[in-house]
């Protein structure tokens, strides 16, 4: 499955969480801290009727949910986020169509961030 290469046309980081044992919180607890592990050209597209409503921590909110695609790098996981301008979109998902190695899209969530 080619892309395009005129497609991918956002310039995004990715980035994964890391323990920060020196920076904890009043509770003595370590705070993990996102960290950049590279950059790359990407599509994003939202999702049609990806937006939903979410309560939690008493606190409605929107999310709003995305695909973005980019070319295939290992080690991608959905415990990382991707950074696009000031956005962040969290992975959910991610799909290595036909198991091809070209390309990979991320499912993201964007409005609910987990740190």
């Amino acid at each position: 499955m080619p892309i395009n290469p005129g497609k991918l046309n956002r310039r995004v980081t990715r980035q994964a969480r890391v323990p920060a044992s020196p920076n904890q919180e009043a509770t003595g607890e370590p705070v993990d801290v996102w960290t950049d592990v590279g950059a790359c050209w990407a599509s994003i597209e939202p999702s049609l009727g990806g937006a939903k409503e979410s309560l939690g921590a008493q606190q409605l909110g929107s999310v709003v949910t995305s695909t973005i695609t980019i070319r295939y790098a290992s080690g991608v996981d959905a415990s990382q986020r991707i950074l696009y301008g000031t956005r962040i979109y969290n992975i959910v998902a991610v799909v290595d169509p036909k198991e091809a190695h070209e390309i990979l899209q991320l499912l993201c969530t964007e409005g609910e961030n987990e740190g």
